[in-house]
């Protein structure tokens, strides 16, 4: 039993395995994740109804390759995001567990815009009118011109080149 408070995670994968469960024998992919917080466990089901869905998510999270016999070293010690929920025990309803509920890839940053789209933005903002008092835009500022190197202070030692052997 796992002491995760129920939010989203960064995690990484410490164990993973293909098995079945021991109540019903449904094939699945089962984890070992490490968070901050500590670990715990969670499976993606690879039964008929989930197997389209679990296998998805292994290529999007850890870019499974589709070879189940490999599958503990493709995706071990890699990264995704969990999410965790607090379930009712399915024998003591008062009783609750945090599971996985969730496992997702990593949020990468926003896709950055060009050309049409930054146009059309441009242009889009240029239709509103600008609030009463608002400052006029400024101009990019140029680069500040670089000093001057200064000259090399004296050394004290054979300031003229003269014993120089080279």
């Amino acid at each position: 039993m796992s002491n995760i408070n129920p939010g989203r995670y960064t995690a990484t994968v410490s164990k993973a395995d293909v098995g079945e469960s021991t109540k019903k024998g449904t094939p699945g992919v089962f984890f070992t994740f490490k968070t901050e917080d500590g670990e715990i466990d969670g499976a993606l089901w690879l039964s008929e109804r989930a197997y389209e869905r679990t296998l998805n998510t292994l290529r999007e999270c850890f870019g499974f390759n589709d070879d189940f016999a490999s599958l503990a070293q493709q995706v071990e010690g890699r990264e995704c995001s969990i999410t965790v929920e607090m379930e009712a025990d399915e024998k003591d309803p008062n009783k609750e567990w945090p599971r996985v509920k969730w496992i997702n890839p990593i949020r990468a940053a926003a896709k950055p815009v060009a050309g049409g789209l930054l146009a059309k933005l441009t242009a889009q903002a240029r239709t509103i009118a600008k609030p009463a008092g608002m400052p006029a835009p400024q101009p990019k500022a140029a680069p500040a011109a670089r000093p001057a190197a200064a000259p090399k202070a004296p050394t004290g030692q054979g300031e003229i080149d003269e014993d120089v052997p080279f």
